[in-house]
């Protein structure tokens, strides 16, 4: 299911219109609400699995996603850096998906923390004027502080 998932992404990384990408989420939005596995735990390979809360936290990323397509229909009219605004969300849907779905939790949170990325980059590049370098050191600075004793204790 996440392979389908990945392969139904990929139109997404292309100049598309706005209308079809927003269909191709909902699409696959659906397909994960319609899953059904026979038993609890769903075992996609040796480090990945979906149990009732990872499906959660997909349907939930996807949703959020979503959202935030929708909500950019001025970023999409104006062409303000589009394309890269879409490929950002994506990468950001694409490694919290694998994080919700990785059963080990060093790789949680290399990904978690790799999440940050394109969310930082977002931040700078698309946030409101006079704060978002503000907003973007406050985030360094309080992923920093948290994350490490998060890492201290997984290790």
């Amino acid at each position: 299911m996440m392979t389908l998932m990945l392969i139904l992404t990929v139109p997404l990384f292309f100049s598309t219109p706005m209308i079809s990408m927003i269909a191709l989420m909902l699409s696959v939005g659906k397909l994960l609400l319609e899953m059904k596995h026979d038993m609890d735990n769903f075992s996609i390979s040796a480090n990945f699995f979906w149990d009732s809360f990872s499906h959660v936290l997909l349907t939930l990323n996807l949703w959020i996603i979503t959202l935030m397509i929708l909500s950019s229909i001025k970023i999409s009219n104006s062409h303000y850096f589009k394309t890269m605004y879409l490929r950002l969300l994506m990468l950001l849907a694409m490694i919290l998906s694998l994080a919700f779905s990785v059963n080990n939790y060093i790789f949680f949170y290399i990904l978690f923390e790799a999440s940050l990325i394109p969310t930082f980059m977002l931040i700078l590049g698309w946030g409101y004027q006079p704060e978002r370098l503000q907003a973007g050191v406050y985030m360094l600075m309080y992923t920093v502080l948290a994350s490490l004793p998060l890492l201290i204790s997984f290790l």
